[in-house]
């Protein structure tokens, strides 16, 4: 049906309006259904399941891409919408990426600022309502609570009641802090054996020459 109604006009031939009306008609949907079906394959193939990449050269890969989208995003909703934004993106290996739309010491001391006087307001709404402060306490000790059970759980204690799930996060967190500390510690390494470095060669320089 669509090639005979291209082709007709390439060889001349004027169709009356009513076989206009009834091939769009038949290739409408048509067209609706390839739009549907692009769209699902898509969404399909733009799923990407939230997991640490396990591979070294794909997850840097994944870093850049994502931090130059992010921060492209940033400006972007920057620049439309004028509102200051400030990202701050540390790198596995401590490496720092950041944006301010103006300076990001002025974003941090304004966010300072913001954080204190709403701690100071919500302070003084839980002394003029006791029950808040209650409440407010009791979630507090909930999440004491939570935390020392996460610290029990890194240490390898109390995993009898963790699901697959918690166990791979659990690993995935034992990873980062392993990589992270042996990236400290050559760090830490390397600076003393520089400082050993230059201590034997001004030694070498105070030793008379025979």
């Amino acid at each position: 049906m669509r090639l005979f109604f291209l082709s007709s006009f390439v060889r001349g031939f004027s169709p009356s309006p009513s076989y206009l009306c009834s091939s769009f008609s038949v290739l409408w949907p048509f067209s609706l259904a390839h739009k549907k079906v692009r769209r699902w394959v898509k969404m399909v193939r733009g799923k990407v399941e939230m997991k640490r990449i396990e591979n070294a050269a794909s997850r840097q890969v994944t870093f850049i891409k994502r931090r130059n989208g992010l921060m492209k995003k940033a400006f972007e909703l920057s620049v439309m919408c004028d509102v200051e934004v400030g990202l701050i993106i540390f790198s596995q290996t401590g490496k720092l990426y950041e944006f301010a739309t103006s300076s990001m010491a002025e974003t941090i001391e304004h966010y300072q600022k913001y954080s204190e006087m709403m701690q100071s307001n919500d302070s003084a709404i839980l002394q003029d309502n006791p029950h808040l402060l209650k409440a407010e306490a009791a979630k507090m000790m909930a999440k004491i609570e939570q935390l020392e059970a996460s610290e029990r759980k890194l240490l390898g204690e109390g995993l009898e009641t963790c699901n697959i799930e918690e166990l791979k996060r659990l690993e995935r967190l034992l990873d980062r802090s392993l990589h992270r500390t042996r990236t400290r510690q050559m760090k830490l390494y390397k600076q003393r054996t520089e400082e050993l470095e230059k201590e034997l060669a001004a030694a070498a320089k105070r030793i008379p020459q025979a």
